[in-house]
């Protein structure tokens, strides 16, 4: 893969996506979509392009601060998001 495409110095894996209901509504369907475009998204963009990462290279994943205080709203979105922040 390395002679096709090089190496990578840095990597930015900003794999996102939205949705909005309230918590109580939230179905199955948009808290499965979610954490799929959010976390597995950004993880699998890694693991594909790992092999290309120079030693000493640089990954950043994108979360939001969403998250942080709990918007009923947003839950399913921040619950996603806060997968990347750890």
């Amino acid at each position: 893969m390395r002679a096709e495409f090089g190496t990578v110095d840095a990597l930015f894996a900003p794999a996102g996506g939205t949705g909005s209901a309230p918590f109580e509504a939230t179905s199955d369907e948009v808290y499965d979509h979610l954490p799929t475009i959010n976390a597995k998204g950004s993880y699998f963009t890694v693991q594909k392009l790992a092999p290309l990462l120079v030693e000493g290279s640089g990954v950043v994943l994108t979360t939001s601060a969403v998250n942080v205080p709990g918007l009923p709203m947003l839950s399913a979105y921040a619950a996603s998001k806060a997968a990347l922040a750890r």
